[in-house]
């Protein structure tokens, strides 16, 4: 995909934190939709 919709995933992509999505036009499709909770954990 070229260009995200989503804010977030847009960022992401801008940033190079993005390896691999599995159906990127259905989670950009989520994302800019809804609000998404995640978590995120570090040792």
């Amino acid at each position: 995909m070229s260009a995200f919709k989503s804010d977030f995933l847009r960022i992401m992509s801008e940033r190079g934190f993005i390896h691999q999505i599995s159906d990127e036009s259905a989670l950009d499709q989520l994302f800019a939709k809804e609000t998404v909770s995640a978590y995120i954990g570090f040792d």
